[in-house]
């Protein structure tokens, strides 16, 4: 879709806005997303406290909270693999609760923070819905190697549950 590449090839921040229904393309989304709480997915890699301080300056901007969402994806064990898949989800999603609030003790705005399983645009979906956020704000950014998600397929999966807005924001490169 014409979203999708623009999401993809973007250099500026991108505001796309769903639907209110899909099937009548002339409606728009009730403006009721300013001073709602803003959801942030967090990817818990080297930009994160980058992205996370990001998204507290747009929660600054609009006088909201900010949620920071981070999904452990759940990836079935190979069938080789003899230990115990739930124990490590559990581990990785405590290490990732920890790691959240690291990031969101100093951004100097109400800050929670969540830990999802499975999809991360599905779950981001569900964290937004279940949060009545407003605004969804992630960085551009693709998968690492060969396979990896093309920058931007996130942001568009996450637009397509047509729940919020989502502002995305190109990846930011320090200078140097």
């Amino acid at each position: 879709s014409t979203t999708s590449e623009v999401l993809r090839r973007s250099q500026v921040p991108v505001l796309a806005v769903p639907l209110a229904n899909p099937d009548e393309p002339g409606q728009k989304v009730p403006a009721r997303w300013p001073g709602r709480r803003i959801v942030a997915p967090i990817a818990l890699d080297a930009q994160s406290t980058a992205d996370a301080a990001r998204a507290a300056e747009v929660a600054r901007w609009f006088g909201t909270s900010l949620v920071l969402v981070h999904v452990v994806p759940e990836q079935p064990a190979p069938s080789w693999f003899g230990g115990n898949v739930a124990a490590l989800l559990h581990e990785a999603a405590e290490g990732a609760g920890t790691r959240l609030a690291e990031i969101a003790r100093p951004l100097g705005v109400r800050t929670a923070t969540i830990v999802a399983h499975g999809h991360p645009p599905d779950e981001i979906a569900a964290v937004t819905h279940a949060q009545d956020a407003g605004l969804v704000v992630m960085t551009l950014r693709g998968g690492e190697g060969v396979l990896g998600a093309p920058v931007g397929s996130i942001a568009y999966n996450v637009l397509t549950h047509d729940i919020a807005p989502v502002l995305a924001l190109p990846e930011h490169r320090a200078s140097g």
